[in-house]
């Protein structure tokens, strides 16, 4: 009579009851596999080649429409009609324009006759800078022009550094425009009352008449009321005069 008894290769029949259920073949690294439940002793259910197995129809497909991607670079996803370009449901992308472009036509709207900074040295203060240093090197340091002419070292050390000589033709015209320059801001300053010298004065740039009558009300009212202060101290001067008389 056979005993029964627990099988001798290891496999309990209480985990075989508890397993997952698995229809499929299992897969293997090599040989055949046998049936369902075959397979090599090795095997696991979270296996690399399973998991492998579980993502490949996943990778055929990111493939396959890759390569019809590439085969049809001009398909729209959400074109109804696959043989319509993208660039024909799309709507044309303007051309973007540079930063340096648009701040060009920025500038060029607030300032139309170019940069006209209130400090700058014409022609003839550029040629002197460059003698006074080259007479009297000593006297005339760089620290010094700095100075006396009301700009910074740098720019001084840039004149003196530069040899650049202008044609006869670029001499006049740099000539008549400091004289533009020169007219329009004395004419600015004209206009706040400042006295043009008598250079501008010559071309006709005068200060506003309205300034002149401005001017004598001013000076007519300061004189009545330095008449009226001199007449109250010498009626004060008198009273005290009358006070002591009495007194005495």
């Amino acid at each position: 009579m056979k005993s029964e008894r627990e099988p001798t290769n290891g496999f309990n029949m209480s985990a075989r009851l508890y397993r997952p259920r698995y229809d499929g073949p299992l897969p293997q690294r090599g040989g055949n596999y046998s049936g369902p439940r075959g397979g090599s002793k090795n095997q696991q259910w979270g296996s690399k080649s399973f998991q492998n197995r579980e993502q490949r129809p996943f990778q055929d497909r990111q493939q396959k429409w890759s390569q019809n991607r590439e085969q049809k670079p001009g398909l729209h996803k959400g074109s109804s009609n696959p043989e319509e370009p993208a660039s024909a449901t799309q709507p044309e992308k303007k051309k973007e324009v540079e930063d340096w472009r648009i701040q060009k036509e920025m500038l060029k709207a607030k300032f139309p006759d170019g940069w006209k900074p209130i400090k700058r040295l014409s022609p003839d203060a550029l040629a002197g800078i460059r003698a006074l240093n080259a007479q009297f090197p000593d006297i005339y340091t760089t620290s010094n022009l700095a100075a006396k002419f009301e700009v910074s070292p740098e720019n001084i050390r840039r004149i003196l550094k530069s040899h650049w000589q202008p044609s006869a033709e670029e001499e006049q015209s740099r000539q008549e425009r400091w004289h533009r320059r020169g007219m329009q801001i004395w004419e600015k300053k004209a206009a706040l009352g400042v006295k043009p010298p008598r250079k501008w004065r010559a071309e006709g740039i005068t200060r506003d008449p309205r300034y002149h009558d401005r001017r004598r009300a001013r000076i007519q009212r300061d004189k009545l009321w330095e008449e009226e202060e001199t007449n109250k101290y010498r009626a004060y001067r008198e009273g005290l005069q009358k006070a002591a008389g009495k007194v005495v």
